[in-house]
């Protein structure tokens, strides 16, 4: 109709794959989770990340008798450490990237890979 916006809903054009995330390092236990077929967009990739990262590293925690070692990282290459030391039953601390430090949530780590992979973080 004349005068009224249409909205147009296409999938984003994005670095997104297994194999984009194998060569930034995501572990094989995170990748492991991902589904299959592979998400269509950015967002549904963001999602399931998360997903595959909360299935295999324990939630955020501050170090205590509970959690005696809590890794904490910078960047891509924390991300990755702190996803590593995750896989091992590690719990992740925080993670510094783009100027901010937030608890190292499955989410927050899928953003700090998600920078990386769409070419904004080279």
């Amino acid at each position: 109709t004349p005068g009224r916006a249409v909205s147009r809903r296409t999938p984003a054009r994005t670095g997104w794959s297994r194999s984009a995330l194998e060569a930034l390092g995501v572990p094989d236990a995170v990748l492991a989770q991902l589904p299959d077929p592979a998400p269509r967009d950015d967002l549904a990739w963001v999602v399931a990340l998360a997903a595959a990262i909360e299935a295999v590293v324990p939630a955020p925690a501050e170090p205590d008798e509970a959690h005696p070692v809590v890794v904490s990282g910078h960047g891509l290459a924390g991300a990755l450490a702190v996803l590593d030391a995750g896989t091992r039953g590690a719990s992740p601390g925080t993670i510094s990237h783009a100027g901010r430090t937030a608890p190292a949530t499955a989410t927050e780590l899928a953003l700090v890979l998600r920078h990386h992979v769409d070419g904004r973080g080279a």
